[in-house]
């Protein structure tokens, strides 16, 4: 009976030293996973704000491009041509620090197209400055908008691929991670009773471990996306104060009119007309966007543009077309890098905001609410901060002038229901020109 005993203790041992060891294979294979699961995942959060960099600082190139077509101050086309060159060596640079991190063949062949396409865009806009250099403005413009546009295309979808890629290799090991860790949990649970203890410290190891990796891969995530947009958010800054800045402006009037624009759609959220269409996202997107409507002006002439008195005819025809010029740099820049709900709202607050209610504004003299609710809250904003701003052509307005003059447009110009809204804020609108002037 002693015998039979010792025996089955001595079985029991061995069940647990085996089940021990098996265990602890199983946990070294885990932490191997985790490992190689944390790298990837850093060299992606790494190598996509690269990206992220590389393609914003590159549509900052176009900015500056177009500047630089459109100037006819010698010094300033000098200054911006350096601007160029400073930004094309930093871009070198991030495409050098990228390669660095390449490692598979399928990431060096996409790599490689990404630096062909950059080097295309370099070469085509290089050939526009030298057409610039001997005076065809029109066959330069042309290279910017339509053939530096397909290079830019070209690479963002290498940029979208690598960023593709990366998120395939993150989900193939995450799973490979959840497996490790199920079967993990399962061996633990079946564990002798002999290594009871052992098994529970190595459950809790392993939860606590997983708990944390999900914790640090959705912080990484969301602090990568924050990255991201702010990068977006800058680019989109950098492009509308780059255009106020040609007509002397400091960006004031886009960072004013963004605020007019948020004010009021707040308050219209609070009436059951709107309050379904004013979600918070949607009067996220309108103070986002709000800076480019008058992005299409980098198309206009310095001398249009710069003109101290008022305009002839003629040049207000040439002035009017920044409008629908305006949407479609809009759709060229941010088509492939923003879903189509963003794309389409900022399209519309460019091309639609000098529309009139009454249907005798432009560019296509649309009326009513045929005009994008956006474009309709955005010519408010825009033409009350054009009142009350010195411009090289007219001094300031007072808030009541300015006001009267809204007013008075209600239900001709402007939307009624905004109009409304507009008076209804103006004790903000005060406080905060108080604050800002």
């Amino acid at each position: 009976m002693k015998k039979s005993i010792k025996k089955l203790i001595f079985a029991m041992i061995m069940i647990c030293f085996i089940n021990t060891i098996y265990n602890a294979f199983l946990l070294f294979s885990y932490y191997d996973t985790r490992d190689n699961y944390e790298l990837i995942l850093n060299r992606y959060v790494s190598d996509e704000e690269k990206m992220s960099k590389l393609s914003a600082d590159v549509y900052k190139m176009q900015s500056l491009t177009l500047a630089q077509m459109l100037s006819e101050d010698d010094v300033k086309v000098v200054s911006l041509t350096k601007q160029i060159e400073e930004m094309h060596n930093s871009n070198i640079e991030l495409l050098k620090k990228l390669k660095d991190t390449i490692t598979t063949d399928d990431e060096k062949e996409i790599y490689h197209e990404l630096y062909s396409n950059y080097l295309n865009y370099k070469s085509e806009q290089e050939n526009a400055t030298d057409i610039r250099s001997n005076d065809s403005i029109k066959t330069s413009q042309y290279y910017v908008v339509n053939v530096l546009e397909t290079r830019l295309s070209d690479m963002n979808m290498c940029i979208t691929k690598l960023c593709n890629y990366y998120e395939d290799n993150i989900s193939n090991v995450r799973k490979e991670l959840d497996k490790s860790n199920n079967v993990n949990s399962i061996m633990m649970m079946c564990v002798a009773v002999g290594s009871f203890c052992i098994m529970i410290v190595l459950i809790v190891e392993l939860l606590r471990n997983s708990g944390n990796i999900i914790i640090e891969f959705n912080a990484e995530q969301k602090q990568h996306k924050e990255d991201v947009t702010r990068i977006q958010s800058k680019t989109i800054e950098g492009m509308a104060e780059l255009v106020e800045s040609r007509d002397g402006d400091t960006g004031t009037h886009i960072k004013n009119t963004a605020k007019y624009v948020e004010m009021i759609a707040r308050y219209m959220a609070t009436k059951d007309k709107y309050k379904d269409i004013m979600s918070e996202d949607y009067i996220a997107l309108l103070k986002r966007f709000a800076p480019l409507h008058d992005v299409g002006k980098i198309m206009v002439s310095d001398t249009i543009l710069l003109k101290p008195g008022k305009l002839t005819d003629e040049e207000f025809e040439k002035m009017k077309v920044h409008a629908s010029e305006g949407g479609q740099i809009i759709d060229k820049i941010l088509s492939g890098i923003e879903n189509e709900e963003k794309v389409r709202v900022a399209k519309d607050i460019a091309t639609y905001h000098h529309e009139k209610w009454n249907g005798t504004g432009y560019p296509y003299g649309k009326a009513g609410e045929d005009i994008p609710l956006c474009a309709r809250i955005m010519a408010v904003a825009d033409v009350f901060d054009a009142l009350v701003a010195k411009r090289c052509y007219k001094e300031p307005m007072s808030i009541d002038q300015a006001y009267g003059i809204i007013v008075k447009d209600s239900g001709k110009h402007f939307d009624p229901d905004i109009v409304d809204a507009f008076v209804s804020i103006r004790p903000q609108v005060e406080e905060y020109l108080r604050k800002h002037s």
